[in-house]
Parts: structure tokens; C-alpha cells; sequence
């Protein structure tokens, strides 16, 4: 059985705790409805502004049917997306359209958070399990080796799969990853005080921290003021940090960015110093004019960086 040192079991105590303290700090019924109906039309808004064909699918896992995006030709190289927290699949939009002209891309909705993908009642609650929901998702695509990208909550169940599955795992990219590195983050103490208000404004006031003054900020901030209101609603698992083990038996190649004005680190630098202490092949570098959404602050940066370290067929 995996040992947590104090500071991971006062994080976790503190996380549960606000959400008993402050979790019913929900909107009202009639609140909820009108935020949710808000919140699908601008998924589907996002959707008709992708200029690629795709096409919606939704796999069936163990725990719940997840919502897909594919794109790309099918015979290419594969690559996986995983969005951050409280956000959808249609958060890769800029990358989706430039990186499907040569790989097969596979756009996910977390199970749990938002977007169209149904959750059951027992949701993935430990990395372990997410990796065997997004393995029972690899498994129906019939994919033998595949690229994974995360960003943020998304980089975290994506480093956990390429621990868990590391002889299917050809590159890894993480972009800003919400944990799994260990460093001092801002990340419980944001989330703690998101999950006190049900206030769109005050709400809206700690999405702009998180996103720094980018492009991201302009376009995601009045959905995060409404997907954020409604803690219930979510069933996700609390981030974690990984041993220096499993970082060492982390599979594939492995690329981490983070935007330079990414506000969830103390420390950026500290960040790739502890990365490299202990895998010393990771690529760090920096996102020019971005903040914690890298991949949509900065997509022809984003997506070149992919595109060269991943390689072309």
C-alpha cells in the first residue's frame, strides 16, 4: 500500500473538508437548470466553431459512457487530449484543427467533470481507476501505442496512465500539470475558495488568477463564473503528487510546458529542476505569452512543440 507523507494527508483533510463545510454553498434549482442549459449551448457554439471534419462519439467504460472527439486520418499516428478541470474537450479547439492534419486526435470529456460524457455513481476516484477508464477507452479504439497530451487536472490523469501503462505510452505531454510533479503550488488554496461561493462574480475573480491575462481569460472566463457554481455536480478525484518511483517508471518520452505567466507554481523554475532531477530526459520549456491554459493562450507554440517532438510519419 502506498505511504502519503503529511502534507499530502493535511491537503487531502483540508480538501475534503471544505467540500462537507462549503459543498452546499450550491445554487438554488431553478439557477441550476438555467446555468446547465447555458453551459451545453456554449459547448455546442464551441463545437460548430470547429472548422475540421469530426465526428462525436461516446464509449462505453466501466464507469460511465464517455463523450469523444475524433478527427484526423485513422491510419495516423493517435493522439489523446485531455482538458483541464471544469472545462470540455472543445478547450483543444485551436490544436485540434491544426494537429489533425497529421495525426488521428482523440478529444476527451473527463468523466465526471463537464462536458457530455455520463458518470455512474462510483466515478474514478484514485489515478489507478483513471487509468483504467481512459485504458478501457484506448482498448475500443484498438490503439497499441499513443500519445497522451493533459493540461492542468488533465496532465495529472495523463502522467498517472503513462505510470500505469508504460509499455503503451509512446510521448507524454504535460501542460501545466495540476499535480503529479511535486512542487508548491496556489492550486488547493484556488479551489478552496472556489468551492466557498456560489458567487458568479467572485467566481469569475479567481478564474482570471487562474488564467492570467491571455486569450484564455477572454474566452473561458463567463463559462467558468457559471461551470464553477455547481460543486455537486462534480465527480472527480483529488490531483496527487507521484513518488520519485513512479515519475522513474513513467513510460514513453516526455515533454513538459508550462506558460510563463502561470500563476498555480510558486516556483516555474522549481517545477523542471525537480522533473529533471529525477527523469533527467524530460524536455522542459516554456510557453511565451501564456498562462495556465497554454494550449489555447499560445496554440501555434503548443501545437509546433508537439508536432516536432512527436514526430510526422
Amino acid at each position: 500500500m502506498k505511504k502519503f507523507n503529511h502534507k499530502q494527508i493535511l491537503w487531502a483533510i483540508g480538501f475534503i473538508l471544505c467540500f462537507i463545510i462549503f459543498g452546499c454553498a450550491t445554487p438554488d434549482k431553478s439557477t441550476r437548470i438555467e446555468d446547465r442549459l447555458w453551459i451545453e449551448n456554449d459547448y455546442k457554439h464551441r463545437l460548430e466553431k470547429i472548422t475540421v471534419d469530426y465526428r462525436i462519439d461516446r464509449v462505453l467504460t466501466r464507469f460511465g459512457y464517455t463523450q469523444v472527439l475524433i478527427a484526423g486520418e485513422t491510419n495516423a499516428k493517435t493522439i489523446v487530449l485531455l482538458h483541464a478541470m471544469g472545462l470540455n474537450l472543445t478547450s483543444w479547439t485551436p490544436n485540434i484543427e491544426v494537429l489533425s492534419e497529421h495525426y488521428r486526435i482523440i478529444a476527451i470529456d473527463t468523466i465526471g467533470d463537464q462536458g457530455g460524457s455520463i458518470v455512474r455513481r462510483d466515478f474514478p476516484e484514485t489515478i489507478a481507476e483513471y487509468g483504467l477508464w481512459l485504458e478501457d477507452i484506448i482498448d475500443y479504439f484498438g490503439i497499441e501505442k499513443v500519445n497522451i497530451t493533459g493540461c492542468s487536472m488533465g496532465g495529472w490523469i495523463a502522467h498517472g496512465y503513462a505510470i500505469n501503462y508504460p509499455e503503451k505510452t509512446e510521448t507524454l505531454v504535460l501542460i501545466s500539470p495540476a499535480a503529479g510533479i511535486p512542487a508548491k503550488t496556489t492550486w488547493m488554496g484556488t479551489i478552496m475558495r472556489m468551492l466557498s461561493t456560489k458567487d458568479e462574480k467572485k467566481l469569475q475573480k479567481i478564474a482570471k488568477e487562474i488564467l492570467g491575462s491571455h486569450q484564455a481569460q477572454a474566452d473561458w472566463l463567463e463559462y467558468m463564473g457559471k461551470a464553477s457554481k455547481d460543486t455537486k455536480s462534480a465527480k472527480i478525484a483529488v490531483p496527487k503528487n507521484f513518488s520519485d518511483d513512479e515519475l522513474k517508471r513513467t513510460g514513453g518520452k516526455i515533454l513538459l510546458l508550462i506558460g510563463e505567466n502561470d500563476t498555480i507554481y510558486k516556483s516555474i523554475d522549481s517545477v523542471f529542476k525537480k522533473a529533471l532531477s529525477v527523469r533527467p530526459d524530460i524536455v522542459c520549456k516554456i510557453i511565451p505569452n501564456a498562462g495556465h491554459l497554454g494550449g489555447w493562450d499560445n496554440p501555434q507554440f503548443v501545437n509546433s512543440q508537439i508536432i516536432d517532438f512527436i514526430g510526422l510519419e
